[in-house]
């Protein structure tokens, strides 16, 4: 998901002779966010008027920087918007939700189908990523 600073954005202020303003944008590695952020982290498409600095994080991280409003465009989990809607506000695009394609739960080869009451240990990649 992509949000956007719902306040007027404080642009850094362009260099000397420079008349971009700069923006921030963060998304994390993974295949489908470089797919789609490819020709503008490259500088291959520009936005007028705007210089953009690209920083690559984990989903984690980009939920812990939009508590802080450390971008001015990042990627973040649902539930982590939640925490930040009174300072981002969603985009028009961007985002990825649909049925069937969320987290898995897997387990070791030969463990079966185990009722959740004897279910062992569960691993999280994070306490606002998008696996919990």
């Amino acid at each position: 998901m992509l949000i956007f600073a719902a306040e007027p954005i404080a642009c850094t202020s362009p260099l000397e002779g420079d008349a971009d303003l700069r923006l921030t944008l963060a998304f994390s590695p993974c295949p489908n966010d470089t797919f789609m952020f490819h020709d503008l982290a490259t500088g291959r498409l520009r936005l007028a008027d705007y210089r953009l600095r690209v920083h690559l994080h984990d989903v984690e991280t980009l939920n812990r920087h939009a508590l802080d409003g450390t971008y001015d465009i990042t990627k973040l989990s649902f539930h982590a918007y939640l925490l930040v809607r009174d300072s981002y506000r969603l985009l028009n695009s961007g985002a990825a939700l649909g049925f069937g394609c969320g987290p898995l739960v897997v387990g070791r080869v030969g463990a079966g189908r185990a009722p959740p009451r004897r279910a062992g240990r569960l691993a999280l990649p994070g306490a606002r990523a998008p696996a919990p």
